[in-house]
């Protein structure tokens, strides 16, 4: 009787339990019922209230946001905001880019009438009108350090999963980390052209995007940018580089030296007498020569005008004085043959729509850079350029390294004066420099005014007329110094169909996931491996290639006997900690000291290095920090370098730590959370 009755007792419960499940998968005549048919209402409703966070609105972008929008997740009746707590559930989209016309071919949700407004507010207002019961939040915010205030604390541990959508790699690392940190999933996935790839990023399971990095992409040598074109590419990037150096890196030095001054001098002296910092010192004394008296609209035109001369004519004329037309090599081959075209100088002619071109944008971009008013009246520029006085150019004692078994290597120095960076810092204290403002340039390739592209465009022309190339017109410029990714609609809707489904399983088997990571490894090999329920992908359209591969499990460090990296023995704190883990230490109004012990006392290493980010916050080897730092707590300490407050919504710095054991052996360590209040 009572094997009968256990039988009967399972059979009911499994006549009960197949009866919910079909209840559960039960056609509700709704939109979503090929989901519900197959995964169950439960499983549609988990879709619901999902808090999602996509970044970028570009062409995956709208794809995925289209894709949520018929699939209803994030979807409810209840509006919300980005600081909103909604079981509903929250789709929010991020991109500060704006649409162009050359987007409408592959970027679906939007028109003509679209163009030059923000990418994630038309995407959002399209899926809405698509599906009015989903919960959109659109934001135009650029995801980066700059924007922690946004994207905080709160809102990173609100999210359920993040999707990228993104273009450059950059982005993709620091959303990435963000991810590893507050252990999010993250679905990552790219184009280029008909090949494509999605990874699935799974906290304590995968490998992160950061684990794994693509090879470099073939660089052009440094000569043939400064000396040798013989592409429109290489003039392209050349002139991108000069736009850094005029627009970016000279004024951020500035600026840097007007936020502190003592301060920038005490970097510049520590890192000694090398050719790089020498010339950035000299463009930073003549830009504060020029601030510091009366700097007008003409002085930028004026510099136009030197910036002209110097890279189209002095400097040409001092490549042919090293290596003149019919300059031999040892072997008696003459020097300018093949790719490399010797060149001529140019005529500076204000009519020249080129020439007009170069001198509204440069000119320009220098009064944005140091605060003074545009001007775009082309009669007005090219008057005051035609009155400019430029010096005699005069030939420089240069010293020439030339590697005849591989031309690639050269490199050609200007002899320069006895000056070291000792008389450069004399020199820049010097200055009064009250109520100066500098604004540095980042290069945007979507900037409104079109006036870094277009200078990117004319200095690109001028330097290939110089070299005899093939000039190219503003669009090809902008895709080539804007890095444009070529993007196909076939690709992209193929991609985002395959991440779809691993998001899909990530949702059904989370409960799964969460705890099959909790099990002991020993236990984890009586289990069904969940990794194995995902796949990232690879794909080629044009060959057809179509590959699918089990993600990778996130990479363990181990006590090693010999490690290949710091060449020696390395130990491992905990031993098989992944970048997932970390240490959480809570210390309040806690110092250098009290870290340090603290780790001692529990983990018996001694620390060399504690940091944070980029700041080197203590270092057991410099007295001076011993003296200085030792006793301050670690908040306050960093403020001190930084100059920064710390945010208010944590408690906590994320904190990294050198170690060595007795017998000083390298030890690696998690990151760790100190909880400072």
């Amino acid at each position: 009787n009572g094997e009968n009755g256990e039988n009967g007792e399972n059979g009911e419960n499994g006549e009960n339990g197949e009866n919910t499940k079909n209840e559960d998968i039960k056609k509700q005549n709704c939109k979503n019922d090929n989901i519900i048919q197959i995964f169950g209402k439960k499983f549609q409703q988990k879709l619901n209230k999902l808090h999602v966070f996509l970044v970028g609105s570009g062409a995956l972008g709208c794809e995925y946001a289209k894709l949520f929008s018929l699939l209803d997740i994030c979807s409810g009746q209840d509006e919300c905001d980005i600081n909103g707590e909604n079981s509903k559930g929250v789709l929010t989209i991020t991109d500060n880019d704006h649409i162009e016309i050359s987007n409408l071919n592959r970027q679906f949700l939007f028109r003509r009438e679209h163009v030059g407004k923000s990418k994630s507010l038309i995407a959002s207002e399209a899926i809405k009108k698509k599906n009015n019961y989903l919960n959109v939040c659109a934001l135009e915010t650029k995801v980066g350090i700059e924007n922690e205030h946004i994207f905080n604390e709160s809102f990173w541990k609100r999210q359920n999963l993040i999707v990228n959508a993104l273009d450059n790699i950059q982005a993709r690392q620091y959303v990435d980390n963000k991810c590893v940190w507050y252990s999010k999933p993250l679905f990552e996935s790219g184009t280029l052209g008909t090949k494509g790839n999605v990874q699935v990023i799974i906290p304590f399971l995968t490998q992160s995007y950061n684990d794994s990095y693509d090879p470099p992409e073939d660089s052009i040598p440094l000569c043939t940018l400064k000396h040798f074109p013989y592409d429109i590419v290489h003039t392209i990037e050349y002139a991108r580089d000069i736009f850094q150096g005029l627009f970016y890196n000279t004024p951020l030095s500035i600026q840097q030296f007007l936020k502190d001054k003592n301060e920038f001098i005490k970097k510049i002296k520590e890192e000694g007498n090398n050719s790089g910092l020498l010339v950035t010192l000299k463009n930073v004394i003549k830009t504060l020569k020029e601030l510091t008296t009366d700097y007008t609209f003409k002085t930028c035109i004026k510099n136009a005008v030197d910036l002209f001369y110097t890279n189209f004519i002095n400097q040409i004329n001092q490549l042919l004085h090293t290596f003149p037309l019919d300059y031999k090599l040892s072997n008696g081959e003459y020097f300018w043959v093949g790719q490399k075209k010797p060149p001529m100088p140019i005529t500076f002619n204000v009519n020249d729509e080129l020439i007009k071109e170069f001198l509204k944008s440069t000119s320009n971009l220098y009064a944005q850079v140091y605060g003074i008013p545009p001007c775009f009246d082309m009669e007005y520029i090219l008057n005051v350029a035609k009155e400019i006085k430029v010096e005699p150019f005069k030939i420089q004692e240069t010293k020439v390294n030339l590697d005849e078994n591989n031309l690639n290597n050269i490199s050609i120095t200007v002899i320069e004066d006895d000056k070291i960076i000792t008389d450069y810092c004399n020199e820049l204290l010097g200055f009064v420099t009250d109520n100066l403002k500098i604004n540095p340039i980042e290069f945007d390739k979507d900037e409104k005014t079109n006036l870094q592209v277009n200078f990117i465009y004319a200095f690109a022309n001028l330097r290939a007329i110089n070299y005899k190339i093939e000039p190219c017109n503003p669009l090809k410029a902008k895709i080539i110094a804007g890095k444009i990714i070529p993007a196909l609609a076939t690709t992209t809707s193929i991609i985002t169909g395959l991440a779809g489904i691993e998001i899909l399983k990530y949702v059904y088997y989370l409960d799964d996931i969460l705890n099959y990571i909790k099990l002991t490894d020993e236990e984890k090999k009586k289990k069904k491996d969940v990794l194995s329920y995902f796949k990232n992908a690879f794909i080629n359209t044009s060959l057809p290639l179509f590959i699918f591969s089990e993600p990778m499990a996130p990479i363990k460090m181990h006590d090693k006997d010999y490690d290949e990296l710091m060449k020696g023995p390395i130990k491992a704190i905990p031993n098989g900690f992944t970048p997932w883990d970390k240490l959480e230490i809570s210390i309040k109004n806690g110092t250098i000291k009290n870290l340090i012990d603290y780790i001692n006392e529990k983990y018996n290493v001694d620390v060399n290095l504690i940091s944070v980010g980029n700041a080197c916050l203590y270092n057991c080897y410099l007295p001076a920090h011993n003296k200085e730092r030792l006793n301050k707590p670690i908040h306050e300490v960093l403020m001190q370098i930084t100059k920064e407050n710390l945010p208010t919504d944590r408690n906590y710095i994320v904190v990294e730590v050198s170690c060595s054991d007795q017998d000083l052996v390298d030890v690696l360590m998690p990151s760790i959370k100190f909880i400072y209040q």
